[in-house]
């Protein structure tokens, strides 16, 4: 029987759900001790922030180097990443990649995102792009240089990475399984489904294509494989298509990896092809 409209609450936290597939604080912590027992004693330090009351931010940072985490004005001659990870799990998981990146000579600065591990606070497109911006901002005032920086972003990640890009300077932007909108991945995903969560309001929109043009960075990096049936091809395509009109604009040079049959969401399955693109970003 009819009892009125879907409670707008629940299409909220079903949407909550399905972009983020978010982990609790104790899955963080019965995992973290073996994913980074083999890390150097030191080069891995907790980070949070509490910019407003009920919300606690997490970040994990990954030093190249073996001096412990510091403020000192050293800083400004480091180089650093800010890493936004896929949806899926959290920083424990993720963070085996920052062994790879420090062994480029980065730094890394993993964020967490909210309801993820050990992060805290209400959910909305608006306060995750903030938290984005709060650890730029973080990050700035321990003296480390725009023009050190890059930001990557992975998958959903993607999304934070290109929105950021917009309002900060950095170096380089780096885009693993990007996407236009988060409109086409849900119709790629539910088909006309969607149509009836967007008539009661999608909560998160990320519309990458429309900040192509307030980027500010010197070089763009993306990579996509054709067989990706998590973000289709066609989704980065539209995106590509953009990034490469300020690239022949003069705006930002542009470098893009396309894979064939093999790599599927996980680019990196595809060995040869991702190190040469891994290698290239991390020159």
């Amino acid at each position: 029987m009819w009892c009125g409209l879907p409670n707008l609450s629940r299409i909220n936290d079903w949407q909550d759900r399905v972009v983020f597939n978010s982990c609790n604080e104790g899955y963080v912590k019965s995992l973290k001790p073996s994913v980074f027992a083999n890390r150097p004693p030191k080069t891995t330090r907790d980070l949070f922030l509490n910019p407003e009351p009920e919300v606690r931010l997490h970040a994990v940072w990954f030093s190249s180097l073996k001096p412990k985490y510091s403020r000192h004005k050293n800083n400004a001659n480091r180089r650093l990443s800010i890493v936004f990870h896929g949806n899926q799990n959290s920083v424990a998981d993720w963070g085996m990649i920052a062994a790879d990146i420090n062994l480029r000579g980065y730094d890394v600065l993993m964020p967490e995102y909210r309801s993820y591990g050990k992060c805290r606070g209400p959910m909305s497109e608006q306060a995750l792009i903030e938290d984005a911006r709060r650890w730029y901002d973080f990050v700035i005032k321990l003296g480390y240089q725009p023009e050190n920086i890059i930001l990557h972003g992975i998958s959903i990640g993607c999304a934070f990475a290109a929105q950021l890009a917009a309002q900060v300077e950095i170096d380089r932007l780096i885009l693993e399984m990007p996407f236009d909108c988060l409109l086409t991945v849900a119709q790629h995903h539910v088909g006309k489904w969607v149509s009836l969560v967007e008539s009661f309001g999608l909560k998160y929109h990320f519309d990458n294509v429309g900040c192509v043009s307030l980027w500010k960075c010197n070089e763009v990096f993306a990579i996509h494989a054709i067989d990706d049936c998590i973000i289709p091809f066609h989704a980065f395509e539209t995106l590509s298509k953009e990034i490469k009109k300020f690239h022949h604009l003069g705006k930002f040079k542009y470098n893009e990896f396309v894979m064939g049959c093999g790599g599927g969401h996980n680019v990196r399955r595809v060995e040869s092809l991702w190190r040469q693109f891994f290698q290239t970003v991390y020159s």
